[in-house]
């Protein structure tokens, strides 16, 4: 998981980071329309090599701590980026209604960072309306969306500086 977080960040961010801590897990559901919930993996990096640039994915930004521009943002963030920039790790579900209201949040933080939960397998069935199809014309027929590779991904934020 920390390979493939260092690959995403070299595609969306064109920076090339050593270590990675593992700070929180967020959890996503949807309804209204019912969509796939998703689990969402939050690292932090403290160090790179290379210049940040804008790509199709991001437009990095920097922003003093104290000023991140939270009305510009998900409305989750601030409810978890303070976990993340303190370095607590955390655990984090939000329910949304139109895939821009949320309805519900539920924020902890964990002891570790080993107390997170893993990633599941690619595949996996990770919740009840989770049933991937058995082909590309099933998954049609169903007129969903899946993703081809994992039901899982990976967030990255970009980077803030003090």
């Amino acid at each position: 998981m920390v390979e493939a977080a260092k690959r995403e960040l070299k595609e969306e961010a064109t920076i090339d980071v050593g270590e990675l801590t593992h700070t929180g897990v967020i959890h996503f559901d949807f309804y209204d329309p019912p969509l796939v919930p998703m689990q969402v993996h939050v690292f932090v990096a403290t160090e790179y090599d290379g210049t940040p640039a804008e790509t199709s994915e991001m437009a990095p930004q920097w922003f003093p701590v104290d000023r991140v521009p939270f009305n510009k943002m998900w409305q989750d963030d601030p409810l978890w980026f303070p976990h993340m920039i303190s370095g607590r790790p955390f655990i984090a579900k939000f329910l949304f209604r139109d895939t821009h209201t949320m309805e519900t949040t539920d924020v902890k933080s964990v002891p570790t960072a080993a107390s997170l939960p893993e990633m599941p397998p690619v595949g996996a069935v990770t919740h009840s309306r989770h049933q991937p199809p058995r082909s590309a014309e099933e998954a049609a027929a169903m007129g969903k969306w899946y993703e081809p590779v994992s039901y899982t991904h990976l967030t990255l934020p970009t980077i803030y500086s003090v």
